[in-house]
């Protein structure tokens, strides 16, 4: 696999594709730059897990409004001193348009960088349809682990 030129820090995902028609899974590898200068402290990413396009609004004045195919990502950056929490809405594409999929909330902090996996909900039942994991870290324990990595 050829990185895109300028990622310094690769962060590889693995998404589930359809199962083919023999029983085996196949993956798609998306590739993000974890490197802190490209993904630094008050920064979110949201990253599709699901098979089918999503739009997505995040923020109380909704500064986010976008939509995502399958395997793609949104950024947003925090605005200088941000507290609290953001809302976030989803709604799934399909055929006939647009479905609810999600209204609720997230905690960003200014002081971490947060990677948000959007995965679909499996069970056919009320309620979201998607659901939302972290990954959270500090941008300078990014750069502290990345230095100490490094192989002269």
């Amino acid at each position: 696999m050829e990185l895109e030129e300028g990622i310094r820090a690769p962060l590889f995902i693995f998404i589930k594709s359809r199962s083919r028609k023999d029983g085996l899974e196949t993956y798609r590898v998306k590739v993000i730059d974890d490197h802190p200068e490209s993904f630094a402290n008050g920064s979110m990413k949201f990253v599709n897990l699901t098979q089918g396009g999503l739009y997505l609004i995040v923020g109380q004045d909704q500064e986010v409004k976008k939509s995502m195919k399958p395997g793609g990502h949104i950024n947003h950056q925090l605005p200088e001193g941000f507290k609290g929490n953001l809302p976030v809405k989803m709604a799934l594409k399909n055929a006939k348009g647009m479905v609810p999929a999600m209204n609720s909330r997230v905690f960003p902090s200014r002081s971490t960088r947060d990677l948000y996996f959007i995965w679909p909900v499996l069970t056919n039942t009320k309620g979201n349809k998607i659901r939302i994991t972290t990954l959270r870290e500090r941008g300078d324990v990014a750069k502290q682990r990345l230095s100490s990595e490094r192989v002269e």
